[in-house]
């Protein structure tokens, strides 16, 4: 069987279908335009080197420190919180989520991987200030269950 990431390829990015899975390489959630609350919360699966990306089309992410980038990726490690509250401008009403894992080698180095492999995600759930994803995690054979992750927003005050 082809892997997904080869599939990708075939479609030029766009959402294929894998048993009763409508699989995607990110997704494109469409939320208030504003700034918003958005919550990302790991509930199930995989413990570390697992993580979300998280960015607005067209607006920023508010870091730890106070500045701003386009995105941020949300790492799930057993010395890290399982939720993760970020401000986020949406200019464009549209919020850009993605799974993304780490491949740790022999001699110590670290790559962080995001769209190789099987690290794909289908939606699981979803109402209008809510998502609920299944994230495979790219090594190996396409589990949509290694990792459940939720992304919630909120309009801020």
């Amino acid at each position: 069987m082809k892997s997904l990431q080869y599939e990708f390829i075939e479609t030029k990015g766009q959402p294929i279908k894998r048993g009763a899975y409508d699989v995607q390489q990110r997704c494109f959630i469409k939320v208030p335009h504003g700034t918003l609350e958005v919550t990302v919360r790991f509930l199930t699966g995989l413990k570390e080197d697992v993580g979300i990306r998280i960015g607005p089309t067209v607006g920023w992410v508010e870091l730890s420190d106070g500045s701003h980038a386009n995105g941020v990726t949300i790492w799930r490690g057993p010395d890290l919180s399982d939720e993760d509250v970020r401000k986020v401008e949406c200019a464009a009403g549209e919020l850009e989520v993605w799974n993304v894992y780490r491949v740790k080698y022999k001699d110590g180095s670290i790559c962080e991987n995001e769209w190789t492999g099987n690290a794909e995600m289908v939606v699981l759930s979803q109402d209008s200030a809510a998502i609920r994803f299944g994230c495979s995690s790219g090594p190996g054979d396409f589990n949509p269950l290694e990792l459940i992750v939720e992304v919630k927003w909120r309009t801020c005050k």
